[in-house]
């Protein structure tokens, strides 16, 4: 059995960031182009940390997201 870790605050921070930056470049884009530039980002993020609860760490992201 593996051990479970979840993010660690500045993954998460750097992540919102990240997903923060996007958002501001991309303001007046349809919603079908931002989705399809976060989707990657947040895919890998979340297969990085698969080993953990990755689904913990971004509770709290859910409500900035």
């Amino acid at each position: 059995m593996r051990p479970h870790y979840t993010p660690k605050l500045k993954k998460r921070t750097a992540l919102v960031r990240a997903l923060k930056e996007v958002f501001r470049r991309h303001r007046s884009q349809p919603i079908e182009r931002v989705i399809n530039l976060i989707n990657p980002m947040l895919g890998g993020w979340v297969n990085y940390f698969a080993v953990g609860h990755s689904s913990d760490g971004i509770g709290g992201g859910r409500s900035t997201l």
